[in-house]
């Protein structure tokens, strides 16, 4: 396993809960969070030799996190208006 995989590992370890917080409140629910956090890490290590370091990794996946969770925001159907069935 590269250097570069164990700091993804290590990342969503520590920063699952939060990754989770704001992918919700950009998806409208915390599944959607759940799934854009999910999604967004298979994604970093899919791409992880696509990050050159020119900034932190931690920012490299936070990018990745947020284009899904807004993704995912923009691709659920539109709420009900309260009171329609």
């Amino acid at each position: 396993m590269g250097t570069r995989t164990r700091e993804l590992e290590e990342l969503y370890r520590l920063r699952y809960p939060h990754f989770v917080r704001v992918a919700a409140a950009i998806a409208g629910d915390v599944e959607a969070g759940r799934d854009a956090v999910q999604t967004a890490f298979a994604t970093a290590v899919r791409k992880r030799r696509a990050f050159r370091g020119s900034g932190p990794l931690e920012a490299w996946v936070w990018r990745i996190v947020v284009n899904e969770a807004r993704r995912l925001r923009r691709a659920a159907p539109p709420p009900r208006p309260a009171g329609e069935e």
